[in-house]
């Protein structure tokens, strides 16, 4: 499962690892990345939370409205977000481009909105894992991702780079029996870790709790999660938020799936 907890500048480079790492042998698209089974075509998500009404009380607002497109080797060919007043912030649209080996290789993206341009490669060991990406993108330079793996072929260790080779970002990953993402670090430039969440997931693989601490081992937060309306691929249809879980959610998303 991804992990959302990244540094802005690297949401997008970390959302390529995503697409093409491995967890147990099997190999990871946006599809896993999104908490997806099947071969899902497309994905509506919307996002609600509670705001107060005059005179007391509270209703749920749509805050948020995406739009995701896949491939039928599920990677995300086109991403789509509106919001609170239904005006477009993004349109994202890609080009993938595979190997013989069915691996994804090349990501040609660009933002009509955002009015930017990204260029990914992919390079895969000898055994089929992902190694090393280098992303470059409209106004941001190039970045690099080295990536190390244990045993059972899940991904345990993120470096990135940045266009001088500069360690920009460090991350490091562990994994239960399951291949469940487990436990998270994230390291500063100079390798001192600044944060740390652990994961804890039900009998379907959801994760229902996210604990997040701080660089000297303090609890820092601490989210739950509840899920509803199990489709037949096993993909949740509603997931509510709450800090609290004997008080009502936070917020919560609705999907609305397509398949081939």
């Amino acid at each position: 499962m991804k992990n959302p907890v990244k540094k802005i500048l690297l949401l997008s480079i970390a959302s390529i690892v995503f697409l093409t790492a491995y967890s147990q042998g099997k190999k990871r698209n946006s599809l896993y990345d999104q908490d997806l089974k099947g071969k899902v075509k497309s994905m509506v998500l919307r996002n609600y939370c509670p705001v107060k009404i005059v005179g007391g009380g509270e209703k749920w607002l749509e805050f948020t409205k995406q739009i995701h497109k896949y491939d039928e080797s599920g990677n995300e060919i086109e991403s789509i977000t509106y919001d609170i007043e239904g005006f477009m912030q993004n349109k994202n649209t890609s080009r993938n481009k595979y190997d013989e080996k069915g691996n994804l290789i090349e990501i040609n993206s660009s933002d009509s909105i955002l009015k930017y341009k990204r260029n990914v490669t992919i390079t895969y060991n000898d055994n089929g894992y992902m190694t090393k990406i280098i992303q470059c993108g409209s106004g941001e330079g190039c970045f690099k991702g080295i990536y190390k793996y244990d045993e059972k072929n899940n991904m345990i260790e993120e470096n990135v780079y940045d266009s001088i080779n500069r360690l920009y970002d460090k991350s490091s990953y562990k994994y239960n029996d399951k291949g469940n993402e487990v436990e998270y670090n994230s390291y500063a430039e100079y390798g001192n870790l600044t944060q740390k969440h652990t994961f804890t997931y039900d009998q379907n693989g959801f994760m229902v709790e996210d604990t997040q601490f701080d660089l000297h081992g303090i609890l820092k937060n601490k989210q739950f999660f509840k899920y509803e309306g199990i489709d037949k691929n096993g993909n949740w249809i509603k997931k509510s938020k709450f800090s609290d879980i004997k008080q009502p959610p936070s917020s919560y998303d609705v999907r609305e799936i397509e398949y081939y």
